[in-house]
């Protein structure tokens, strides 16, 4: 059972986490397990009707068909026939297991310690506890106590409101009624919640309208929420001002398969829910709350755990039978499988290559390796800014056409076009990175470079750019120092980058070398 427990908690906490995926051999850990699930992936015509749909439509359909492999794979680890036993012994087994899996994650995020958005995990519990408790009892009254603890002093309301529908006790909710308001007296400040929380979640709804009109039938791409959101935006003076302030989700499962996957997105959530009100209807309510109020299916290790938990109950998930659409023609299985395998070595055998002389600062041979990572021709394009302007800017260049949402693509192709003189082509460049990020005050900067000579915009900007960021200054006093507190990847930083799975100090670029001179 230990070896059991080690062995999920792993590839949920660190293998199926953008930031474990990152690290070379995190992302060959979950090649592994992509791999190992294949045979049982290629009998799903589901699974390559959506593939279909990626190649032709995705905006980086390199990207979502890894993340789609990646996320499905996860999913397989739950449907093997030791999991799936619904025996006594085995249904007290794995509850044991989740427990103590779940005990292990609420020790770890009260120390800050996690790979994934902070108590985006923990989204699951009461899921968990309201399949396999049927309510509160003195038996189990001191584990309900703590898990409402630690959802209580967590970063997601979504949980804790979840939490208390699962109770399922008139007694227990007039407590909670009760919890609630000491909860928004002491723990938060209700303007703040307001302002920070719902008007958030208003504006992000309007803007995916606004993106589900451009692409209404499949989407923009599953798993480039970060990255092709930017343009979308409808609130830019309101949020992404500022590097923490940058959309990571669409705070609503439904707002997020919307953009990623537009109707066909909203149709599966759909057919997911109705899947537990045919099978276990008393999770509905608290997973219809945890879907509109957060997206607990945001990367590869929520699909896990969701799956570790749900599956169990769903009739016949061990032959996939009411979850998807199985090819039973035993040649067009073969044909599936060969096809899925040559897939998924193509797509996992360049990446990791790719990502390996990325971790030894080999650019060229990664980009050699891995042609459709935006990233590398980014990290090359930045590295060569201030030596070799001319390539520099043909690499950004190509960033910018294989990720056309990202901000800092076209900041720093703004840069180098600035550094070969291409004034009108810098001011295009720098408009479009000051429209995806809020006006960044780096971007405002080099945008009043290239209007030297319209002395209102420069000075407009300039002043703007100041503003933004009064570090600016310092960073213009002295060009040794980094603009890390403005670029690159961190526990705080920009997710659109992080939206590439590549983590490390190699994000961290220097200033261009462009002067107010």
């Amino acid at each position: 059972m230990l070896i059991e427990i080690f062995a999920i908690f792993t590839a949920i906490f660190f293998f199926g986490s953008p930031v474990g995926f990152a690290y070379l051999f995190g992302h060959i850990g979950a090649a592994i397990i992509v791999i190992s699930s294949v045979k049982v992936l290629s009998k799903n015509y589901y699974l390559w009707a959506i593939i279909l749909i990626l190649i032709f439509t995705a905006q980086e359909s390199r990207l979502s068909l890894e993340y789609i492999l990646l996320a499905t794979s996860f999913f397989c680890v739950s449907i093997n026939d030791k999991w799936l036993s619904n025996t006594t012994d085995a249904h007290n087994k794995k509850r044991k297991i989740l427990l103590i899996l779940f005990f292990i994650l609420i020790v770890l995020e009260s120390f800050n310690i996690n790979f994934s958005e902070k108590g985006g995990l923990l989204l699951w519990l009461p899921a968990y506890l309201s399949l396999y408790f049927n309510g509160v009892n003195k038996r189990n009254f001191l584990i309900y106590l703590a898990c409402g603890l630690a959802l209580f002093f967590s970063s997601k309301v979504a949980a804790l409101l979840a939490f208390l529908a699962c109770l399922r006790s008139k007694f227990i909710y007039i407590i909670s009624a009760i919890t609630l308001i000491l909860l928004f007296t002491f723990h938060y400040n209700f303007e703040r919640f307001i302002d920070k929380s719902v008007k958030p979640r208003i504006y992000i709804t309007k803007s995916v309208g606004k993106a589900l009109l451009q692409k209404p039938i499949f989407g923009h791409g599953f798993g480039t929420f970060a990255l092709d959101f930017p343009p979308y935006r409808t609130h830019g003076q309101i949020l992404g001002g500022k590097i923490s302030e940058q959309i990571v989700h669409g705070h609503s499962l439904f707002n997020h398969f919307a953009f990623e996957m537009g109707l066909v997105g909203i149709g599966i959530i759909f057919g997911l829910l109705y899947l537990i009100y045919l099978n276990i209807p008393r999770a509905l309510l608290p997973i219809i709350i945890i879907f509109l109020c957060d997206t607990p299916l945001l990367s590869f290790n929520q699909f896990l755990l969701a799956s570790l938990i749900v599956t169990p109950y769903i009739k016949n998930a061990g032959r996939l039978g009411h979850i998807t659409g199985l090819i039973k023609n035993k040649t067009v299985q073969k044909l599936s499988f060969i096809s899925l395998f040559i897939l998924t070595l193509c797509i996992f055998v360049p990446s990791i290559v790719g990502h390996y002389y990325y971790s030894k600062n080999d650019l060229s041979n990664a980009i050699k390796w891995d042609q459709k990572n935006a990233l590398y021709y980014f990290t090359r394009g930045v590295e060569n800014l201030n030596q070799d302007t001319k390539n520099s800017e043909e690499d950004l260049i190509k960033a910018t056409s294989l990720a056309p949402s990202v901000s800092y693509f076209y900041g720093f192709l703004g840069a180098a076009q600035l550094a070969n003189n291409k004034i009108e082509a810098a001011k295009k460049s720098l408009e479009n990175a000051i429209k995806l990020d809020g006006n960044d005050g780096y971007w405002c900067l080099l945008y009043s470079y290239a209007n030297f000579d319209n002395h209102k915009i420069y000075s407009t900007y300039r002043d703007k750019a100041f503003k933004r960021n009064p570090e600016i200054k310092t960073l213009l006093q002295d060009p040794t120092r980094t603009s890390s507190q403005f670029i690159g990847y961190s526990r705080h930083g920009d997710v659109r980058l992080a939206g590439f799975y590549r983590t490390g100090r190699r994000l961290f670029f220097p200033l261009p070398a462009i002067t107010e001179k």
